[in-house]
């Protein structure tokens, strides 16, 4: 990154956690998203202990300035393997469950160590073995453990449903309209979105969700509830 404060804040999360990516699953992307915005970092890295000026860390860590963080500005190798990985999987299997039945767990043991994986993964088209060790290390939930499980890769079917979700709102009338805003159409959502766009379509989303929870707790604050607000508000009675 460039910055005393930055490195030495990354040098912590490898200490701690073995490497970046880890830490970025463990700690600081709790929910799964991809993205965190400058609220859920500061919560993610107040809880892990941290002492030092988070504007300044935040500021220098958001290196586009787009006013979200993800895990390609904190390690950008990772993020290229998990989504190497994940488009592999999702294009091939359409989710990561299906992928994990038919493919990476085909004996039903529940447990994938790197033999297996490297199977699998040769099944998938990886052909560099010391790229398939390399991503079967980073999916390792505890650093030195010898195997994962499907439940380690509920982040990647987690990232795949955010980018189809939007995708598919990206596409939708960004004007008024008097329906569910929530409502998608049936047309096939495809698996892998551009990913110069990633960034905007769910930073897009988070941010109609904010929008949407500052809304509600605004008409709370004014008319005590949501319900009294609505009687308010509905001119047709």
């Amino acid at each position: 990154q460039g910055y005393p404060e930055v490195d030495r804040f990354l040098s912590d999360l490898r200490s701690r956690y073995g490497d970046v990516s880890r830490a970025w699953r463990v700690a600081l992307d709790v929910d799964e998203s991809g993205l965190l915005d400058m609220r859920e970092f500061c919560n993610a890295v107040k809880l892990m202990g941290y002492r030092g000026n988070l504007r300044s860390l935040w500021f220098n860590l958001d290196d586009d300035g787009s006013g979200y963080i993800s895990l390609k500005e904190l390690d950008p190798n990772a993020a290229a393997a998990f989504e190497k990985f994940r488009s592999t999987c999702t294009l091939r299997y359409d989710t990561i469950e299906s992928t994990w039945k038919y493919c990476i767990d085909r004996d039903r043991s529940g447990m994938v160590n790197l033999a297996k994986f490297r199977h699998a993964a040769q099944q998938l088209g990886y052909t560099d073995d010391q790229e398939i060790q390399k991503l079967f290390s980073l999916l390792l939930p505890t650093a030195g453990q010898q195997y994962f499980t499907l439940h380690d890769l509920k982040f990647l079917q987690n990232w795949d449903d955010a980018k189809r979700l939007a995708a598919e709102r990206k596409r939708l009338p960004r004007g008024w309209v008097n329906k569910d805003p929530f409502r998608v159409s049936e047309q096939p959502v495809p698996a892998e979105a551009d990913g110069e766009d990633h960034a905007d379509i769910i930073a897009d989303v988070k941010n109609m969700d904010k929008r949407k929870d500052e809304f509600l707790r605004l008409l709370k604050e004014r008319h005590g509830s949501v319900v009294k607000a609505f009687d308010v508000l509905d001119c047709s009675g």
